[in-house]
């Protein structure tokens, strides 16, 4: 398996578990579409990946990956869409924050301190999102780009 979508499902795994983040309506790679009786979304996917130079033929490559989180809350009522988002990215950062070690073990180190942006969505203009942009620093193969611990 690619490092890369290693990452992804790894992300995915841990914010799907009990309790999920956003109800378990977390994503990844799809659109921002939130159904109605769904008032939280996650979606996960990746960004730019940079390599760092490689030490010669062979040797494995160390990268600086983006993970994409893209947090979507609806707003009820008079609530502020960008609250709604806001409570979804508490809830996601959390929890990366909470299995940040068991990243680490794996062969990810997750910076803790994610760029965000805040909108609204689209076409529902009752939903919030922010992305946060995490920064990812991990190994692979050069050969094949598996992921190395």
């Amino acid at each position: 398996m690619l490092a890369h979508a290693h990452l992804v499902d790894l992300i995915e795994e841990h914010l799907t578990g009990a309790p999920a983040v956003a109800g378990g309506q977390v994503g990844r790679f799809r659109t921002r579409a939130v159904s109605a009786e769904a008032p939280q979304a996650v979606n996960v996917r990746l960004g730019r990946s940079l390599p760092q130079p490689l030490a010669g033929y062979g040797a494995p490559v160390d990268y600086d990956t983006q993970l994409v989180v893209e947090c979507l809350g609806r707003a009820r009522g008079s609530a502020d869409t960008d609250a709604a988002a806001g409570q979804v990215l508490q809830d996601a950062h959390s929890r990366l924050a909470a299995h940040a070690a068991a990243l680490d073990a794996a062969g990810f180190s997750i910076t803790l301190a994610p760029s965000l942006q805040w909108s609204q969505d689209d076409v529902d203009e009752r939903i919030g999102v922010v992305v946060a942009i995490y920064n990812v620093q991990h190994r692979a193969a050069s050969l094949t780009l598996e992921t190395l611990s």
